[in-house]
């Protein structure tokens, strides 16, 4: 039976439809379901969480796998009947919606996420996982609309480069896992999807009141992008013009010349001079 067909048939069984209102394209390519799922197996941590587990297309083989892998693995689901399905076959099972999750408990475990997110979802919560301080090692493995993705990985001076990119690089190492085509989903959505993976960076050590403070730093300098950035951070720093020269950032600059590292030391040298 073809991951469609298994699809149809739970579907079926509960008497649903998917909802466009909850994003529910559900994955029914074979190939891509394999990447992600090595992705997860080649991960040491033994704890696996799955945002929206859905009609199960990674679910089934989430459930093998950490049973052959001697791993833990737990489930978010927003949706009433599918919720209902799952919670007979996994103990660890929470009926919330995932931006209402609470993460703390988290922080000190080494576990892997993974989700088929609901697009509209998915920048959000990428956003909120970057403003938390993990302890221990964590994978993140996350399909998004690839336009989101390509400004998540975007550089520099380049047409997608802005504040999510800015915000996920400065705590994430971000790869391509692959490109997901419409007709790998049932039903198709109308966009081109990119799995993306997330391991934390160490580079950048801050606390979770710093994180929150540099988003609030970069959001004022992505606020007018047309502006010169040190006009932009004045509402962080009257005198900003005065500490601009020891920056040592081009007086010229705008919001997408400056480099990760470059955000980074300028928030860092404003905050302490």
């Amino acid at each position: 039976m073809s991951q469609k067909d298994k699809i149809l048939a739970l579907l079926e069984q509960l008497d649903k439809n998917p909802k466009r209102s909850l994003g529910q394209n559900f994955l029914i390519d074979g190939n891509i379901i394999e990447k992600i799922l090595r992705e997860v197996e080649s991960f040491p941590a033994k704890h696996i969480v799955e945002i929206g587990p859905g009609a199960g297309s990674l679910t089934n083989d989430l459930l093998v796998l950490s049973t052959k892998q001697e791993k833990t693995l737990e489930l978010i689901e927003l949706d009433q009947g599918f919720f209902n399905y799952w919670k007979d076959k996994v103990s660890d099972i929470h009926e919330i919606d995932v931006l209402k999750f609470s993460w703390n408990p988290y922080k000190d475990k080494e576990l892997c996420i993974v989700s088929n997110l609901p697009y509209q979802v998915s920048s959000r919560l990428i956003i909120e996982l970057s403003l938390l301080e993990w302890k221990q090692d964590i994978k993140v493995i996350f399909m998004f609309q690839k336009e989101v993705a390509q400004r998540i990985q975007a550089t520099a001076n380049s047409e997608h480069y802005g504040l999510l990119s800015v915000v996920v690089q400065s705590f994430w190492k971000v790869q391509k896992l692959c490109d997901v085509s419409p007709r790998c989903f049932w039903p198709a959505p109308n966009v081109t999807s990119r799995v993306l993976t997330f391991s934390p960076l160490r580079a950048y050590l801050m606390d979770e009141t710093k994180r929150k403070n540099y988003l609030s730093f970069l959001k004022l300098g992505f606020a007018q992008r047309r502006k010169l950035l040190r006009k932009n951070l004045g509402a962080y720093r009257k005198d900003v013009d005065l500490l601009w020269s020891d920056s040592g950032i081009d007086d010229k600059a705008r919001a997408e010349d400056l480099s990760i590292q470059q955000w980074v030391q300028l928030y860092e040298h404003l905050k302490h001079t």
